[in-house]
């Protein structure tokens, strides 16, 4: 779902007549993790099969989000960055008190109709995402909410991814229409 919102979000600054240079202008401290978490996080998606244990793969998970908010409360200030931070704080919050995955809604995901990745959440597959049941904790701030057709690619979201999306949404639009004041001196 992020990937699709930073698609989108450069064809709507694109059309609004941004540069798509000035993303690369953009003074982001501490890029590197946030490229580090997102490069881990595909990591997890492909662990099962490389054999990673769900108890090692949950404290990875955990990690890279400790990445990434740490990078985001360092640029807190950029426009959009407060609803990346906090939708990435309750994505954190819902994995950590659930065992490092994040609660994913069976029944919204047939409703969908992506069978197949319930039914790999059935059989414990996924390092990163479990079944919601009677025992979840803050369900609500789980893969509960659904995006159905016709987006383009149906999915659950939380709370958090949409806050995240918002985010995204902004700080690239306030940057390739270069709507961010450039920092200068020392941080």
């Amino acid at each position: 779902m992020l990937s699709s919102a930073i698609i989108v979000s450069i064809i709507v600054g694109s059309l609004r007549g941004g540069r798509l240079g000035a993303l690369a202008e953009l003074e982001f401290r501490h890029l590197g993790l946030v490229f580090a978490a997102f490069f881990l996080e595909i990591f997890l998606g492909f662990g099962a099969g490389l054999g990673l244990s769900h108890q090692v793969a949950a404290w990875l998970h955990i990690g890279l989000y400790l990445l990434l908010l740490y990078a985001l409360w360092s640029n807190r200030r950029l426009p959009g960055v407060p609803f990346l931070l906090a939708g990435s704080f309750l994505n954190f919050l819902v994995i950590a008190a659930n065992g490092g995955r994040m609660p994913v809604s069976g029944p919204a995901l047939l409703r969908l109709g992506l069978v197949q990745h319930h039914d790999q959440l059935v059989q414990d597959l996924s390092l990163t995402h479990q079944l919601m049941g009677p025992y979840t904790r803050l369900w609500w701030l789980g893969d509960y909410w659904l995006m159905p057709p016709p987006f383009p690619r149906p999915a659950a979201f939380s709370i958090g991814d949409a806050l995240m999306v918002i985010g995204v949404f902004w700080l690239i639009q306030d940057a390739m229409l270069g709507r961010i004041q450039k920092t200068t001196g020392a941080r």
